[in-house]
């Protein structure tokens, strides 16, 4: 928190007039590259933005239907940066997540802290002649009524975010082997492919979980081409590319909601019902579990 690119930019802008961020992506190849759309969406609604764009869909004149990461910033063809897009717009968009209530201020010569910006909203007051201060939580934990969000990198090697909202709830990061709990839901994550994984469920009418009558569920990774050849470092993989379709990991958890659930189904690419997940249930809550058998990346929960 604070090292990165939308707090600093959080930092800068102007708090008496409107603010877009022009740009913004993780380029690919990253294994953490499913993070780009809903960390977007945590931060322009805590920091109450009007719009982030992400550059690009797709940098080409052609190839519209391509399938598989093909260039640095193309979200177009990439399923793990894709498939968690609408839920982010739910977070922003449809106002999921509310704006954080208190706001720290620099000046035109001072900007605030950056690792304020999930604590607080911050920016620059033309008219102010001092920056304002405020402690930074270790684990830069913000709540406020119906809603918590929080940012725990006291430990690199597990750092993850939190969200926990009436109609949308889940996390993203490094959560391989650890169980999560929010309001109505228990998430534990077993063992996944280079530790990171973003598992996220909303309401498709923007009612609370619990009352909605349709859930969807998304968990994904990374996802790369058969063929894509790393460097040694693993940081780049130049112009080996490869080709699509692209292979995406199997995120692996047992989940539990309480809700009156009816039934489960693991959907295809267009949101087609593929299978059935079994569940069970014990008075108000259903447990399940997700993984790689059901070759997909989310599925839609129907409550009774």
């Amino acid at each position: 928190p604070g090292s990165d690119k939308l707090s600093k930019l959080a930092a800068m802008r102007l708090l008496d007039r409107p603010y877009t961020v022009s740009e913004w992506m993780i380029p690919s190849p990253h294994d953490y590259g499913a993070s780009v759309a809903p960390f977007a969406g945590v931060m322009a609604s805590l920091q109450d933005w009007d719009g982030v764009f992400f550059f690009q869909y797709h940098g080409q004149n052609k190839n519209w239907d391509i399938q598989g990461p093909h260039d640095f910033f193309s979200m177009n063809g990439h399923p793990a940066k894709l498939a968690v897009a609408g839920i982010a717009a739910n977070l922003f968009c449809r106002g999921d997540l509310q704006p954080l209530p208190s706001v720290v201020a620099g000046t035109m010569r001072q900007a605030p802290l950056p690792e304020l910006a999930v604590t607080h909203r911050i920016g620059i007051d033309p008219q102010a002649s001092d920056v304002g201060q405020a402690s930074v939580p270790a684990n830069r934990y913000h709540e406020t009524p119906g809603q918590t969000v929080v940012w725990d990198a006291s430990q690199q090697e597990r750092a993850c975010v939190q969200i926990n909202t009436p109609a949308t709830r889940g996390l993203f990061g490094l959560i391989a082997g650890r169980e999560f709990q929010s309001e109505g839901v228990r998430i534990r994550v077993g063992q996944v492919d280079r530790d990171y994984g973003c598992i996220l469920i909303s309401s498709t009418d923007g009612k609370p979980v619990e009352k909605s009558k349709t859930l969807l569920l998304t968990a994904v990774g990374r996802a790369e081409n058969p063929d894509m050849i790393w460097n040694q470092d693993r940081t780049s993989v130049g112009r080996k590319w490869g080709k699509g379709p692209a292979r995406v990991n199997g995120i692996a958890a047992d989940l539990s909601l309480q809700a009156p659930v009816a039934a489960i189904y693991a959907l295809d690419g267009a949101g087609n019902r593929l299978s059935q997940v079994e569940f069970h249930k014990q008075d108000t809550e259903a447990s399940w579990h997700i993984g790689s058998e059901y070759q997909t990346l989310w599925y839609e929960i129907e409550l009774e």
